[in-house]
């Protein structure tokens, strides 16, 4: 099961606002109620580290990983993390490198012999080459998803789509998980 988290943060603001944050506890409860063979499989929570940000002169000053205690308390929920720091220049509008498209791809081909199902949590339309390919290897695909948000490429590569609501996965403020 691959978790785009990065995805689930900004689809999960559009649709429910800004005060809103994902309760990877209850997402958590939501993966292992839809697959019961959670409680055995891997969890992987693939997350964006800040370890710069940039002053009000515009300089870039290094802080050290910005997210740990939310690394952390994925972790304690069961999740397997995979951490990619986000890369800033200091001409550059906006940061680069946190995008996990390719990388959950890569991970997904890889361990293609290891499962039947692959259970995609984003709604990310770049995901639709590899649902289709996995489905063509004779996989079943499910996506887990905010309706709003949901690419309509997912649509129609994945076999079953869930969504997500505010009741299911969401707190206010930032607990990052503690209901």
């Amino acid at each position: 099961m691959a978790v785009d988290v990065m995805n689930l943060w900004y689809t999960g603001r559009y649709q429910f606002g800004d005060g809103t944050r994902v309760s990877y506890a209850r997402l958590r409860e939501l993966l292992v109620r839809a697959f019961p063979q959670a409680m055995s499989l891997t969890l992987l929570a693939y997350t964006v580290s800040a370890t710069t940000r940039r002053t009000s002169s515009g300089q870039i000053k290094s802080t050290g990983p910005r997210n740990q205690k939310f690394i952390d308390s994925l972790q304690r929920l069961g999740f397997r993390v995979k951490d990619r720091t986000m890369v800033s220049e200091k001409n550059a509008a906006k940061p680069y490198g946190t995008d996990w498209d390719v990388g959950i791809t890569l991970d997904a081909m890889k361990e293609i012999n290891n499962y039947d199902v692959f259970v995609l949590v984003s709604g990310d339309g770049d995901y639709a080459l590899l649902l289709n390919e996995l489905r063509q290897q004779g996989k079943r695909v499910e996506v887990i998803t905010f309706e709003g948000s949901t690419s309509k490429l997912l649509h129609q590569e994945a076999d079953k789509i869930i969504y997500l609501t505010e009741n299911e996965v969401f707190n206010t403020g930032s607990h990052y998980g503690k209901d």
